[in-house]
């Protein structure tokens, strides 16, 4: 088997490196002292094609492969940690809505997630849970046409910042796992509120403590079928964990460079 990267992938490489170094390092100190949320970078990053890598063609995307992705998160690093959220993102995004999304919710939400005009975090977490999808106490109870959201998320990336998010609620109190559903939920929705987590590095990541107290989405906002959600996002989790790691050689190996 080859290893080796593609011609493509060699001079995505170049690029990104020389847009890391360029764009990235110059400014990283401010964003993450400051706390402000590299929107400019983002855009920038829309525009190179990053953020569409794993967004649907049809949809704004490139619909590019794992290896890719993975080589945009380890490059995007050695720039700034933080971008990489970006890029973690809107590949959860794209492979989440482009599988289980409404028609509605990959139209709206897809193209301007894969320019860097808009951001939807995964709100997952939660408070004395953590990342443990099978015991969620956020819940979504049918009413009418829709569903009635009631709970909390906490330690949300970006979610002071994003402007939506996919929300994993149970629809199946008895039912654990198979219990969970997502749903793409608007932030600026009645009912939905959002407080500052206040971290002591990365800061411009601006992760939040989310609450909704009865927020009403239609049925078009659910993604997939009901107890579907703990399946959705761990298919999801399963690549972007390597993506992570990948984010944390990047900043390794540009750390060591920089001391020698």
């Amino acid at each position: 088997m080859d290893f080796a990267f593609s011609p493509e992938q060699d001079e995505l490489i170049r690029t990104l490196r020389g847009f890391a170094r360029k764009e990235l390092q110059p400014r990283s100190a401010h964003w993450d002292k400051s706390g402000e949320f590299p929107w400019e970078a983002l855009r920038q990053m829309g525009e190179l094609g990053l953020l569409g890598l794993r967004i649907p063609a049809d949809h704004g995307g490139q619909d590019s492969d794992y290896l890719t992705f993975g080589i945009a998160m380890e490059e995007i690093a050695r720039g700034d940690f933080a971008c990489t959220y970006g890029l973690q993102l809107a590949g959860l995004a794209g492979e989440i809505l482009g599988r289980s999304g409404s028609d509605e919710v990959k139209a709206r939400w897809l193209p301007s997630t894969a320019r860097g005009e808009t951001i939807v975090a995964l709100a997952l977490t939660e408070p004395g849970v953590g990342s443990d999808a099978a015991n969620l106490a956020c819940r979504a109870e049918r009413e009418g046409d829709g569903y009635v959201i009631t709970g909390e998320k906490s330690g949300i990336s970006l979610g002071m910042v994003a402007q939506a998010a996919i929300v994993f609620a149970r629809t199946d109190p008895a039912g654990r796992a198979r219990g969970v559903t997502a749903f793409l939920v608007p932030l600026d929705l009645p009912g939905v509120s959002r407080s500052p987590l206040r971290d002591m590095g990365t800061r411009a990541i601006g992760r939040a403590l989310l609450a909704f107290d009865r927020v009403r989405v239609p049925d078009a906002h659910r993604l997939g079928e009901e107890g579907t959600g703990f399946y959705q996002v761990m298919q999801g989790f399963d690549y972007n964990r390597v993506g992570i790691a990948l984010a944390c050689l990047g900043v390794a190996q540009v750390s060591l460079e920089e001391t020698m």
